[in-house]
């Protein structure tokens, strides 16, 4: 029974694991029984991905990220192991686009999470700081994006409320 996953990435832009067939089956299987998954990155990784947050170009590269995530062009360290996963895909229910789908709305999750720990990090919600403000925006339009408005509204009118209180 596994308990938690921690995905490594060394590369936020194009994580490995991400990449690979092996570890998008097990994210996949991870997301579809309810089991916890955190994302590890190294220090420069980590200052990255948290800049990513505050920057127009940073968040189209956070999207793409998870846009690039396709089991039919992962790779494994062995051909057959790669065609071993691609017919197990395919033979489950909604086939590669079904696990692309699963393994893309997790690293969505993973995303948003990362992005509310660095708000909190600033101060939290109550903080009236530029880089609060720019945090509320940056996940504001990250859920807006993901169809999730109702998560996005309080983000965007606290932003609202900073820029009118920040810059008049």
């Amino acid at each position: 029974e596994i308990g938690e996953v921690t995905l490594v990435c060394d590369d936020w832009k194009k994580p490995a694991p991400l990449q690979r067939s092996w570890c998008l089956l097990e994210l996949y299987a991870a997301a579809l029984h309810g089991i916890k998954v955190d994302m590890a990155m190294g220090g420069d990784q980590v200052r990255a991905f948290e800049a990513a947050f505050t920057s127009a170009a940073g968040f189209d590269d956070l999207m793409q990220a998870i846009a690039d995530v396709d089991v039919a062009k992962a790779t494994a360290r062995k051909e057959e192991d790669r065609l071993h996963i691609l017919r197990l895909v395919e033979g489950m229910e909604g086939g590669v686009a079904g696990l692309n789908a699963k393994v893309g709305a997790l690293m969505r999750e993973l995303h948003v999470a990362v992005g509310m720990r660095l708000l909190e990090d600033a101060g939290g919600m109550d903080a009236e700081t530029e880089t609060v403000a720019q945090l509320c925006n940056q996940l504001g339009l990250m859920l807006d994006k993901y169809g999730e408005l109702e998560r996005a509204r309080p983000l965007y009118k606290r932003c609202l409320e900073l820029d009118e209180k920040l810059y008049g």
